[in-house]
């Protein structure tokens, strides 16, 4: 794929795993660029796949990048439990990363009032979002 394709789009559902074979991406959230990846191997879109809802950001080829694209990935993650466990300790990591700079933001603002109420809300959310929401079936 050409530098300027776009893989995945905010907003949008699309069923599909991207694993990146070389290159780089940028991926970019309401418009703003929040990470870049050139590490051969790196999966995206299985946020959207595994919650079944629309992607969370956007993910852009900086430069010309080869995919392999997995077209039903609740299929193959399901039949590849060791690629599965990768995707839930990639995840994690995600998760730790996220919180630890949350926890640091809130301890270099500490006392700042209303204006980190918000920050302090989400580390509490994610805390105590273990289980996820249920289903009502």
């Amino acid at each position: 794929m050409d530098a300027g394709t776009v893989l995945i789009s905010e907003g949008e559902r699309q069923s599909a795993l991207y694993i990146l074979v070389s290159g780089s991406v940028e991926i970019m959230r309401e418009g703003l660029e929040v990470a870049r990846c050139d590490l051969p191997g790196a999966i995206f879109g299985e946020v959207s796949a595994l919650l079944d809802q629309p992607h969370a950001a956007t993910v852009r080829a900086a430069s010309d990048v080869r995919v392999h694209i997995i077209e039903n990935p609740n299929q193959f993650l399901t039949s590849r439990p060791e690629i599965a466990f990768q995707v839930a300790a990639l995840l994690a990591r995600r998760l730790d990363a996220t919180t630890a700079y949350l926890v640091t933001v809130l301890r270099e603002h500490a006392g700042a009032g209303a204006a980190l109420d918000q920050v302090e809300k989400v580390v509490t959310e994610i805390a105590h979002s273990q289980a996820g929401p249920t289903s009502a079936n």
